[in-house]
């Protein structure tokens, strides 16, 4: 992707990519969840933005976070769009919510993950390097 540029997705679009699935506790949630949707890196590699280290992040209400590009790459991280087979709606934190696999692996379970699983996502940019 070179220069600025922009896409928009649909949520038609985004569920027409390949979906995964993630089963994971959340500091939000009681217990354990399914969450389907796309990978981050997924996502990159096909708007081909593997080389940008950040992303920012943005929600519905205008809360704002950095994603690294890296832990994209290392882990699951995902753009959920449903929870146990629902679509997530903005009451439960839709349309998009960003979820990083916590069960799977600990060493994410504290605060600074935590700030980068942003919910109600609206849009994502490259971050100032």
């Amino acid at each position: 992707m070179k220069g600025k540029q922009t896409t928009n997705f649909t949520l038609a679009q985004l569920q027409a990519l390949p979906q995964r699935h993630i089963t994971t506790t959340t500091p939000w949630t009681e217990g354990s969840h399914t969450y389907s949707g796309v990978l981050l890196r997924d996502l990159l590699d096909r708007l081909d933005l593997q080389d940008v280290a950040t992303l920012n992040a943005t929600a519905l209400n205008n809360y704002f976070t950095s994603l690294s590009v890296a832990d994209a790459y290392q882990y699951d991280v995902l753009l959920a769009l449903t929870q146990d087979g629902k679509l997530l709606t903005r009451r439960n934190k839709g349309p998009i919510w960003v979820v990083y696999p916590l069960s799977q692996h600990p060493e994410l379970d504290k605060p600074s993950y935590h700030s980068a699983m942003i919910w109600q996502l609206r849009s994502v940019s490259v971050g100032n390097e």
